[in-house]
């Protein structure tokens, strides 16, 4: 009988040890503060490799701002050039009698306004400023002070998501690969090459809109235990109003909990 007994309570603590792997018993509360940090952060993380990626240059929107620059400086250069013109001209037509250094003073003016003109003017047109780049290449520039290098990037985004789950997105964003046969190759969004931090041209953009969580509705959901929880928190698209609730896994990495699901 006491053997029968000892079976029992051994498989009932067996059933509440398991029990426990499944939904241990974490304050939400006490996590929430971090739950939010990591989520919040992640938004930048996420346009980076998923959205429209790091600014960059365009070379046809760099010929347009120096056109618009050059024009606001030529057209301050030409009023003045107009300017020095029209004393000239009244100068030489006025009755009084001008001494040749007045002259001499007034010609150099409209000869300075002139320099300012021709200093002023634009003299590339769209297809020549082109020209002097590949602008059929597959990667342009980034344009960013804060992301120079790809192990910038990488810094970011580490301090948001796991080491686990980014092992597999640093593959597709910093390296690539082919699926489908050779015909079909998955470029890396972006690499460092001798420019600097280079960013692929039109990459694909699977996160179009941010999503909204309301951190008040957050729960604790099985599998959870004290290395790994995984929430459920209502959410929605920004400028959207469907409620989509989302689970996201979290891992406690070097003691702190990171992100271990895309939060997009």
């Amino acid at each position: 009988m006491k053997k029968i007994l000892s079976l029992i309570l051994a498989a009932v603590m067996l059933c509440l040890a398991c029990t426990s792997c499944g939904t241990a018993k974490i304050d939400v509360e006490e996590i929430k503060p971090r739950v939010k940090e990591l989520i919040e952060a992640s938004y930048e993380i996420n346009d980076i490799f998923f959205g429209d990626g790091l600014d960059h240059v365009d070379y046809e929107e760099e010929y347009e701002k120096i056109i618009a620059e050059y024009a606001g400086k030529l057209a301050e250069a030409e009023k003045k050039l107009t300017e020095a013109e029209q004393a000239y001209l009244a100068m030489m037509e006025a009755t009084n009698v001008k001494t040749e250094e007045e002259i001499a003073a007034a010609k150099k003016k409209v000869e300075d306004a002139e320099k300012e003109v021709q200093k002023n003017t634009y003299m590339f047109t769209k297809e020549e400023f082109l020209a002097q780049y590949d602008t059929d290449a597959t990667y342009t520039p980034v344009r960013s002070d804060k992301y120079v290098t790809v192990n910038d990037i990488k810094a970011a985004a580490e301090e948001v998501y796991s080491k686990a789950y980014l092992m597999s997105v640093y593959q597709t964003i910093f390296v690539g690969y082919v699926q489908n046969g050779i015909s079909d190759i998955i470029y890396a969004r972006y690499y460092e090459g001798n420019e600097g931090l280079m960013i692929l041209k039109d990459p694909d953009v699977w996160v179009t809109a941010k999503r909204i969580y309301d951190y008040d509705s957050m729960k604790v959901v099985r599998p959870s235990n004290s290395k790994k929880i995984t929430l459920l928190i209502d959410s929605h698209l920004e400028g959207e109003t469907e409620i989509l609730p989302v689970r996201l896994s979290f891992v406690k990495q070097d003691g702190e909990w990171y992100l271990d699901s895309p939060s997009y």
